[in-house]
């Protein structure tokens, strides 16, 4: 018996270290996770903290998955600000109502341009104003194209003809991304990930702190050296909405095949009718 002793002890160790990994916060988290991994490099950021607010809240992230439960989503009454959703529910709408076309805040030739100027100081970016301290107001809902804008309302809409889950297979999710482009996806949030600057992201130590959605684009490996060989990791290409001076001029990398922060298990997708 005196043998496994060192065994039980290690394996304790072990796992109040997982424990405590994900209390870490502040600096120590940040020496954490640059001596634990190689995949990704983090920094302290007073604008991250800030981008953390928007994250939706944690009771977000369950996963439908039958059709009942996706009926329950959709089916919910909208909310009058951006709080949180699934991904499914904005396809669905788009297949009953239909979207309009817009774009950046002020751009011209489309119906609806985005409300909100961009807020706050970002590189070679105009500077509108500063960020409010709470969400914007929700705009009037006008059943109607900007001033100037010759398409009809009515007739510039755009709907879609399918909306779906993609099941938990990474393989499966890159062969709708070849065959009909992107897809959206919706990831647990950790602390680790507010201090993303480059690299492939790997969640490491930190608490959950909310949930948020993303654009898969696609995907691609790198060789990562580390002090006794090489390791080739397989990663996702993804867009976040975060402006251009955040990760990696506004997109980032996360490892796949690995479902993680949940990733891969709540995938959207749909067509839009031709």
């Amino acid at each position: 018996m005196l043998f496994l002793l060192p065994l039980i002890v290690a394996a304790l160790a072990a796992e109040n270290g997982g424990a405590g990994q994900q209390e870490l916060t502040g600096q120590a988290l940040v020496d954490y996770v640059r001596t634990h991994q190689n995949l990704f490099e983090v920094e302290e950021s007073e604008k991250n903290n800030e981008r953390m607010k928007y994250l939706m809240p944690v009771d977000f992230i369950p996963r439908p998955r039958d059709e009942d439960r996706i009926k329950m989503v959709v089916n919910r009454k909208l909310p009058e600000r951006c709080e949180g959703g699934w991904p499914i529910k904005a396809w669905e709408w788009i297949k009953e109502n239909g979207v309009c076309t817009g774009g950046r805040y002020s751009a011209k030739n489309v119906c609806k341009p985005y409300a909100f100027y961009p807020c706050g100081n970002h590189t070679k970016e105009i500077w509108y104003g500063e960020c409010p301290n709470q969400s914007w107001p929700t705009p009037k809902c006008r059943k109607a194209c900007k001033y100037g804008y010759k398409t009809p309302y009515e007739k510039d809409k755009y709907y879609a003809k399918s909306a779906y889950i993609l099941p938990n297979d990474e393989a499966v999710i890159r062969q709708e991304i070849l065959a009909n482009g992107p897809v959206q996806a919706v990831f647990n949030v950790y602390e680790d990930f507010r201090l993303y600057r480059r690299g492939i992201y790997k969640h490491t130590a930190g608490k959950k702190t909310g949930s948020h959605a993303v654009k898969i684009y696609g995907w691609g490996t790198q060789q990562i050296r580390n002090s006794t060989h090489t390791i080739v990791t397989p990663f996702w290409f993804i867009a976040n909405s975060w402006n251009v001076d955040w990760g990696e001029r506004g997109y980032f990398r996360m490892v796949r095949g690995e479902d993680n922060c949940g990733l891969e298990s709540m995938v959207t997708a749909g067509l839009m009718a031709t």
